[in-house]
């Protein structure tokens, strides 16, 4: 496993297109998916930030508009 920063990727545009090209075909084939953790309504936004502050999620926390 090999860590990279952002400029390594952004400043370099042969780079910069490979590493596009693999995560827009990771996602398509469903190889590459973010983790969810929960949904919160709009309404609930504050609760959504509450969550989040208590840092125990796993995944992406989302609100639904």
């Amino acid at each position: 496993m090999r860590g990279y920063q952002l400029f390594e990727l952004t400043t370099n545009p042969t780079r910069l297109e490979r590493a596009k090209s693999y995560v827009y075909e990771a996602l398509a084939s469903r190889k590459l998916r973010p983790e969810i953790d929960c949904i919160f309504d709009f309404k609930d936004i504050a609760k959504a930030h509450d969550y989040m502050e208590q840092g125990t999620q796993i995944g992406k926390v989302l609100v639904r508009i």
